[in-house]
């Protein structure tokens, strides 16, 4: 079944939601490495 026009503009939210922790991992993970560096 097709979505409802109102949730149309929440359909590339909801593509992006799951990527948010994994990018926000790697930016810690980089941060760590870059302050671990002298």
């Amino acid at each position: 079944s097709k979505l409802p026009l109102a949730f149309m503009w929440a359909t590339p939210l909801v593509d992006t939601l799951p990527l948010i922790p994994v990018l926000f991992l790697l930016l810690a993970f980089l941060w760590q490495a870059m302050k671990g560096f002298p």
